[in-house]
């Protein structure tokens, strides 16, 4: 059920970037010339009425809000799904220490010379 809900809401973020990007494109630029005149910026204007501006960009605000929810809320979602499992028993390793061995005395120290 998870894999459909995150594979839904993937679709639903596709579409919502689409429309962003449709929303951006149909805005006036700022200035006369620009991306936003040659995209057809005025034909919104002169479609919807001179308020649209404010209306494609309140519309771009919510759209863009809704999409970095949506993205974040994915990405938490993906995480949840795909966490390790805590392993049952000790969670590092045992190992067992390496045997201990006699060191050799050093010649001339006071523990290998014998009385005379």
């Amino acid at each position: 059920m998870a894999g459909f809900l995150i594979g839904f809401f993937s679709v639903i973020l596709i579409i919502l970037s689409i429309f962003i990007v449709l929303l951006v494109l149909m805005q006036r630029s700022s200035s006369a010339g620009g991306l936003g005149a040659a995209m057809g910026g005025g034909a919104v204007e002169s479609a919807f009425g001179p308020g649209s501006a404010n209306i494609l960009t309140r519309w771009t605000i919510y759209a863009s809000i809704g999409f970095f929810v949506l993205a974040a809320c994915l990405y938490l979602a993906i995480l949840f799904r795909e966490r390790p499992t805590v392993p049952q028993g000790p969670l590092l390793p045992e190992f067992e220490a390496p045997a201990q061995e006699a060191a050799p005395a050093a010649e001339g120290s006071a523990s290998t010379e014998t009385a005379e």
